[in-house]
């Protein structure tokens, strides 16, 4: 089966070229390109992209998350992502000020 970008295989692999795909405008400034989605597992797989000034409502993670910044930096709760930054963010963490000031890309990887 392949979507825009997407090439998935009945045994669950998953092929996402985020060149291919579009951009989802989530408002405020942030776009995400969806990579994965799993009804079974709950977990998911996104591409963020953050224009400067943008920021993420205040919200709790009802499963662990994980994020690699590949360019800019994302600055929140926990403290300053730069680009290279690997971050893990545990179950029912509360986040309220997550946002950049410099235009910022990411995979997130998270669950539930």
């Amino acid at each position: 089966m392949e979507r825009k970008g997407i090439q998935t295989t009945p045994e669950g692999d998953v092929l996402a070229d985020i060149h291919a795909m579009d951009w989802l405008d989530v408002g405020g400034g942030t776009h995400f390109k969806v990579l994965r989605l799993c009804t079974r597992t709950g977990q998911w797989a996104l591409y963020v992209h953050m224009e400067p000034g943008a920021r993420f409502q205040a919200h709790r993670h009802e499963g662990t998350g994980q994020f690699f910044v590949t360019k800019g930096e994302l600055i929140y709760d926990a403290g300053s992502a730069k680009s290279g930054t690997y971050g893990f963010e545990p179950v029912f963490a509360v986040h309220v000020n997550a946002h950049c000031l410099v235009e910022t890309e990411m995979l997130f990887l998270g669950e539930g």
